[in-house]
């Protein structure tokens, strides 16, 4: 009950955020530095999304391989993988390499491909 109506809450909120973060463009136009700091940010957008869309280029890839390469480890009492993070598909294998990207269970995933539970 408490968090639906945090959900609520944060949804009837997000026009009055807006507002917040548009004022500090406002901001920008008095302050100097600050507008050399916006611009630099908006200049930089177009280069942070190619690498996130090369990023995601990679990853996938690597979940081809990855489904190719572990689509038959059994998941079935592997105390490793759980039902939703293995390589049976690309829409399981997908959410496995961005845990391992971030080293936040590589190991458990390591371990889960490498045996093989009959």
């Amino acid at each position: 009950m408490i968090v639906v109506l945090w959900a609520v809450q944060t949804t009837a909120l997000n026009p009055v955020r807006l507002l917040r973060i548009a004022r500090m463009f406002i901001i920008a136009n008095y302050a100097v530095n600050m507008k050399i700091l916006i611009t630099s940010l908006l200049l930089s957008l177009s280069a942070v999304c190619n690498m996130l869309l090369l990023q995601v280029v990679i990853i996938f890839t690597f979940g081809v391989f990855g489904v190719a390469l572990f689509g038959n480890v059994q998941v079935a009492g592997n105390p490793f993988l759980p039902s939703t993070l293995n390589f049976q598909n690309i829409g399981h294998a997908l959410p496995v390499l961005c845990l391992a990207c971030t080293r936040e269970q590589w190991v458990e995933i390591m371990k889960g491909v490498s045996i093989d539970v009959v």
